[in-house]
């Protein structure tokens, strides 16, 4: 993967009372993207068990932005755009993350990596199910995704009006990662 080329990356992970799991989060993150690959920006939403202290030990690279209790996932991670607004210049790339991921080896290495294959497209990971004796379930965005069809199981309901295969990109980067 060339960063160079690509801008600084900026890894956002909002989170709130979850320090043990939020620290395992950032070990995996920091074993796949190093301080010089991206920049950690971790959104304390007024944690009360020692998050902030805890990331800090654990993770001394890491910008911690300060929030409120009353702050919910949406207002965390707006709070950490707008933090991140301060020195972001075009052709950087933001990497949302929630603080509980089980990332795959690889996963966030994949996702930049599409980024820089696709640099207008919206990169997300997303939730393969496996059960046995049925087909892997695809799930992205809160809902399932019929991949015979691209067509999102909750919010696209038949596919969107004047939506033709042509308007959909999927492409598989492996088998846990995709673009969309």
């Amino acid at each position: 993967m060339n960063t160079q080329n690509s801008g600084q990356v900026y890894v956002l992970i909002p989170s709130h009372n979850r320090r043990d799991i939020l620290c395992a989060t950032l070990t995996k993150v920091r074993a796949q993207l190093p301080p010089k690959t991206a920049r950690l920006i971790v959104v304390d939403a007024g944690s009360t068990d020692g998050t902030r202290d805890a990331v800090k030990a654990q993770c001394p690279s890491a910008e911690i932005v300060d929030g409120h209790a009353d702050m919910w996932w949406t207002a965390t991670v707006n709070h950490g755009l707008k933090h991140i607004a301060k020195t972001a210049r075009a052709g950087d790339r933001v990497l949302l993350m929630n603080d509980d991921i089980d990332l795959a080896p690889m996963a966030l290495i994949r996702l930049l990596e599409a980024s820089e294959l696709e640099p207008g497209a919206v990169i997300g990971a997303v939730n393969i199910v496996h059960r046995p004796g049925e087909e892997a379930q695809v799930y992205f965005c809160g809902g399932r995704y019929d991949l015979r069809f691209a067509r999102h199981k909750v919010n696209i309901r038949g596919g969107h009006p004047g939506m033709s295969p042509r308007h959909v990109f999927w492409k598989p980067i492996s088998c846990t990662v995709g673009c969309w």
